[in-house]
């Protein structure tokens, strides 16, 4: 058998679906774009909301879990041009 974490929230909605999952669910991408007010992570860069795509601080391929999180919005131009380093406890968030 295969056992897999998720995490329900207050109001039920998904926050955390642990290693079992790479991609980033409905649910999880509405809670990130209104936390972070559907702006891209990079200082000063103000992409349009359909650039946006969810990416993992702690890359999955690197043992991050899917999780709000291990999360960050990043347009599709500075998500392709980010570095593939592992993040720093101050960078990540609370």
């Amino acid at each position: 058998g295969v056992l897999r974490r998720l995490v329900i929230g207050a109001e039920s909605e998904i926050t955390d679906l642990g290693r079992a999952v790479r991609d980033f669910p409905a649910s999880l991408r509405d809670a990130l774009m209104a936390a972070h007010r559907s702006r891209c992570a990079t200082p000063g860069c103000d992409a349009p909301t359909e650039w946006l795509q969810i990416d993992h601080l702690i890359p999955w391929a690197r043992g991050g879990p899917t999780a709000t999180t291990n999360a960050q919005l990043l347009c599709d131009p500075d998500n392709k041009t980010k570095t593939d380093t592992m993040p720093t406890t101050s960078t990540m968030p609370p």
